[in-house]
């Protein structure tokens, strides 16, 4: 985000005939490629390794087109 910098939170995937991200707290669905899936899991024991990356991920843009 912009000025903020990278943040973490969850989202959802429906299967909807097939699988259909959605991400609630930014009102998305279908999100978008700010969305970089770093971990997978149902419950808090599948998404305990994340604590080991948090903080310590980087990104940057090699390119963009407008659409």
């Amino acid at each position: 985000m912009e000025d903020t910098g990278f943040l973490y939170h969850s989202w959802a995937e429906s299967y909807v005939g097939y699988w259909l991200s959605v991400d609630p707290t930014l009102g998305q669905v279908n999100v978008d490629a700010t969305h970089i899936k770093l971990i997978e899991g149902e419950d808090v024991q599948s998404l305990s390794p994340l604590v080991n990356i948090v903080g310590r991920v980087q990104a940057s843009i090699n390119g963009y087109e407008p659409q």
